[in-house]
């Protein structure tokens, strides 16, 4: 029995085993801690009020009346920083259910627009 055979399927099986090594994928992952965590549901759900009160047809028409595109303001609010949402649902909480809500809602969202464009924390495409 010769040695020969066995040698070069040994070499072939470590040829291609050697050339397969580079591409090995490696997966992270992180711990985050509670807080992280906490932080991250909270303004998912004061996003989530955000956005259902933009969403509501007194809101909107508005919002449409006086040229702003509903959807870039949903857009421009999910730029916004944690703070800055935060600071945004407070003052939404404070305004009535009814009636003139939807006004001071369009006045207040716009002035943070504003600021953000002037501060140059947001820009148009």
């Amino acid at each position: 029995m010769s040695l020969r055979p066995f040698l070069r399927t040994l070499s072939a099986v470590l040829i291609v085993s050697l050339l397969n090594l580079g591409m090995l994928q490696t997966a992270g992952a992180a711990a985050i801690d509670t807080q992280a965590a906490i932080a991250l549901e909270d303004r998912a759900a004061v996003t989530a009020r955000i956005d259902e009160r933009l969403a509501r047809e007194d809101v909107r028409q508005a919002m449409q009346s006086l040229g702003v595109d509903p959807e870039q303001a949903r857009e421009r609010v999910a730029a916004l920083t944690d703070a800055e949402v935060l600071q945004l649902d407070g003052k939404l909480a404070q305004l009535p259910a009814a009636g003139d809500g939807g006004w001071i809602l369009l006045v207040i969202v716009l002035g943070v627009l504003i600021y953000l464009f002037a501060s140059g924390k947001l820009s148009y495409r």
